[in-house]
């Protein structure tokens, strides 16, 4: 791990450098990795305090804090109701075999992560889809809950289905916008802040479910204990969102990059014309 890391420190300066150069990132980052391997160079002393030193950076990064807090309270509220997902579907009186296709259906909404994924590559508008992303999932969530009565199978799985189809593409949307606020810096270790933040996260949300089932009803969905925490856990997350202003910085660096190769490129096209008119 701690050659991972060295490497990736001497990389990271490496890419520095490339952009004042105006060369290729590709090519950098493999010449780069090399030299570090070839030559054997370590930075045993100086790893953690790297390390350290970025995860401060990450810390005082405003719009990357944001996301980190949405992300980590609307990835564990997933996570927590997927584990009690067969108590709060019973308790409208529904079987095992009904929450089984509930679950089913919602998995199937892993086709829109693939439309989204596609979007946002053709338009870069990673901060909008994110936006309008979550906002979906707000509603949907609420429609679910709405569809959580007896002998409304129909309509639950519908509601299970837009739910899937709103929230499963959150997932690329949220790394895809966390490596762009927070380039140069490697994306394991600003997507390790995340997943630490999510997996500490479910275990509380996943006890409050529990305590919110045994708590007595306003009245019919969606006016039960769980539906109430369960459409907090994605309000909180989506209101925090609206305040994420985050920069394009990897895409940023990506145009200065192609921007330069393409001067050079046509420096040495006129330089060429030169030597051929000459010869």
């Amino acid at each position: 791990a701690e050659g991972v890391y060295a490497s990736n420190k001497a990389i990271n300066a490496a890419e520095s450098s490339s952009v004042v150069e105006g060369k290729g990132m590709r090519d950098t980052r493999m010449i780069s990795t090399a030299s570090v391997f070839e030559d054997g160079l370590h930075f045993e002393e100086d790893d953690y305090a790297y390390i350290l030193q970025e995860c401060r950076g990450l810390l005082h990064n405003r719009d990357y804090v944001l996301l980190v807090v949405s992300a980590s309270i609307y990835l564990a509220m997933f996570n927590g109701i997927s584990i009690m997902m067969d108590q709060v579907i019973s308790q409208a009186n529904y079987s095992n075999a009904d929450v089984g296709w509930v679950g089913t259906i919602y998995c199937l909404g892993i086709v829109s992560s693939i439309v989204v994924g596609n979007v946002m590559d053709a338009t870069h508008a990673y901060r909008e889809v994110l936006k309008v992303g979550f906002v979906l999932s707000l509603g949907s969530v609420v429609f679910f809950y709405c569809m959580l009565y007896p002998n409304n199978l129909v309509l639950l799985l519908a509601a299970a289905a837009l739910m899937g189809l709103t929230q499963l593409p959150m997932l690329p949307a949220i790394v895809e916008n966390m490596a762009e606020v927070t380039y140069p810096t490697q994306e394991d270790l600003s997507l390790g802040v995340l997943w630490i933040g999510v997996n500490t996260l479910t275990v509380p949300v996943t006890f409050l479910f529990q305590l919110f089932l045994q708590l007595p009803s306003f009245g019919p969905a969606p006016f039960k204990s769980p539906d109430f925490l369960g459409m907090f856990l994605v309000a909180v997350p989506t209101a925090l969102l609206m305040f994420y202003q985050g920069e394009y910085k990897r895409l940023q660096c990506d145009k200065q990059l192609s921007a330069g190769a393409g001067e050079e490129g046509e420096t040495d096209a006129a330089a060429g014309a030169g030597i051929t008119v000459e010869m």
